[in-house]
């Protein structure tokens, strides 16, 4: 809630800016901040993140695991509207879809964990490969023509 009183609207940009090498060599850094589109996107995340919370009162079943996991799942999801290296971005896109995916497939096809988790890497990896090349196709057709 700070984060949509504390962002000032009329100076723009990224604000909050956190910054750390991680491989100086190769420009790799963990650098995440926060703009104008992004801090009403964070702050409905920890809300919805709150609400998940809230209303799992009567969970009674491996809670450990499912609080686990949506921290998780919200860490990734935060990362994706915060990053602003390529490669960090990535890693937060991949890590909360492979949270998810694991979740469903083992919810929904009765999946061993690693097993869903495993499955949901190909399905996020398939996805990425051939969005990324359908996207060249689309692009190269159009000079084509």
């Amino acid at each position: 809630m700070a984060l949509l009183f504390l962002y000032d609207y009329g100076q723009g940009g990224f604000q909050f800016h956190e910054t750390f090498d991680v491989v100086p060599a190769l420009g790799i850094q963990y650098n995440l901040a926060v703009d104008g589109l992004s801090a009403p996107l964070v702050f409905l995340t920890a809300f919805i993140y709150l609400t998940g919370i809230t209303t799992t009162w009567y969970l009674k079943k491996r809670e450990k695991e499912f609080f686990l996991f949506l921290g998780l799942l919200v860490t990734g999801v935060f990362g994706v509207f915060t990053s602003l290296d390529l490669l960090l971005f990535f890693l937060f896109y991949t890590s909360s879809g492979l949270v998810a995916g694991g979740k469903l497939f083992e919810g929904v096809f009765g999946l061993p964990y690693l097993w869903a988790v495993s499955v949901g890497a190909l399905a996020i990896i398939l996805y990425t490969a051939f969005g990324g090349f359908l996207g060249n196709e689309k692009k190269r057709a159009g000079r084509s023509a």
